[in-house]
């Protein structure tokens, strides 16, 4: 599963209603969550055990689950048997902080145990950002080589100092509690405050004197009259456009000659035979039978880290240092190293080095978690047919002729200008 909830821990506040709190992060084991409670008046934190002060629901869960608050007549626990008011529940993951999968070279893949363990280390991550948050901590803006926030190493040895900032404003020293907190005296007796004397009458505003009246604006001058507009002078007449000549006539467009015949296409030659299709060639020997490694055994045995024996078929082929897999099912599992082996009783000795999941079981699946042995060798393919030849194309007929064409006929003569553009220029004074 992924972890896109960076979230790993949550906090309630006891008001006497109920007894069960979510958690709303996965949690892989029982022994990753961590239960405390705070009295709020003395802020006393007590870790709660499991079984005895609760218990949990939904291990394994991508969604998280829940706790429920057992009573035992604990300090938080209301008559009611439900978390008492004036208390701070806290609910966190807390991962040990090791890697105990072993993946080996040229092993078996299985994509859960990998993502288990990116799972397990981003909870480890998750864990130490929540410890970094409650951290007193430097500004993002102070250096740690302009300022060293490690206490004096002697603090141990001085009770009742306190750690301030030093002189030189560049880490912190210790001081004792009377260099900071003196002793301060008495306050005086204060003395009485005398009468506050009586405040004068305000004078009155004075009125403000009248607007004077707007003067009249003037009237606007009248406009002068506009001038009358000259006479158009008269257009003289147009003078009549001559008669156009009449066209000659086009003469007959000779006729088309007739288009040749098309000649025949000659016939498509016939298709050679194919060739026959060459035999198969015959089949490779099969490989060597690799050495059997898969067995199962009814041995009854728990998944649990340590060595363990199981009886499994006999004439395998395991040998010491080889690295095995022992499962219930694909969610329940060892992975185990190879002590000895007797091909002749079946017992099989071996070292868990690694667990998935949980469980006791009678009924084993057994493998080796190496390569897979060699395959034989494919025999060659016979050789294909000859294909035949491509028979030979037919002769392209002739094309006939394109017919004569005709001559073309005379153009008729122009006809005489007019006297139009005369006439009019005698008009005008021309």
């Amino acid at each position: 599963m992924s972890l896109s909830n960076v979230n790993s821990r949550n906090d309630y506040t006891g008001n006497d209603t109920t007894a069960n709190y979510s958690y709303t992060f996965p949690v892989q084991l029982e022994s990753h969550l961590k239960v405390v409670v705070r009295e709020e008046a003395t802020g006393t934190e007590t870790v709660l055990v499991l079984n005895t002060d609760y218990t949990i629901a939904g291990i394994g869960d991508s969604g998280g689950g829940s706790i429920t608050l057992l009573d035992a007549s604990q300090a938080w626990i209301s008559a009611s048997s439900f978390l008492d008011t004036g208390w701070i529940l806290t609910i966190r993951r807390v991962p040990p902080l090791t890697q105990l999968t072993d993946i080996r070279n040229q092993g078996e893949f299985f994509p859960e145990v990998h993502e288990d363990v990116f799972d397990r280390l981003t909870e480890i991550d998750q864990r130490q950002q929540d410890e970094i948050d409650r951290s007193v901590k430097l500004p993002e803006t102070v250096s740690p080589a302009d300022f060293d926030p490690t206490l004096p190493g002697d603090i141990q040895d001085k009770p009742l100092y306190f750690p301030r900032v030093n002189s030189t404003g560049d880490g912190i020293d210790l001081v004792p509690q009377s260099d900071l907190f003196g002793f301060t005296g008495p306050t005086g007796p204060q003395g009485t405050t005398g009468p506050t004397g009586p405040s004068g009458p305000t004078g009155p505003t004075a009125a403000t004197g009248p607007t004077g009246p707007q003067g009249t604006t003037g009237p606007t001058g009248p406009s002068g009259p506009t001038g009358a507009t000259g006479p158009v002078a008269a257009t003289g007449p147009t003078g009549p456009q001559g008669t156009t000549g009449p066209t000659g006539a086009t003469g007959p467009q000779g006729t088309t000659g007739p288009t040749g015949a098309q000649g025949t296409t000659g016939p498509t030659g016939a298709t050679g035979p194919q060739g026959t299709t060459g035999p198969t060639g015959p089949t490779g020997p099969t490989g060597p039978q690799g050495d059997r490694y898969a067995a199962t055994s009814s041995t009854s045995e728990s998944i649990g880290a340590g060595s363990k024996t199981f009886f499994i078929e006999t004439g395998r082929a395991y040998t010491p240092a080889q690295s095995v897999v022992i499962a219930i099912d694909g969610s329940n599992y060892m992975t185990a190293t190879v002590d000895a082996y007797n091909s002749g009783t079946g017992q099989l000795d071996v070292t868990v080095t690694a667990t998935v999941g949980a469980g006791s079981s009678s009924s084993w699946t057994i493998n080796l978690a190496g390569a897979v042995g060699q395959v034989g060798a494919t025999g060659s393919t016979g050789p294909q047919g000859l294909t035949g030849p491509t028979g030979p194309s037919g002769p392209t007929g002739a094309t006939g002729p394109v017919g004569v064409t005709g001559a073309q006929g005379v153009t008729g003569p122009t006809g005489p200008e007019g006297g139009g553009l005369l006439y009019s220029t005698l008009l005008m004074g021309g």
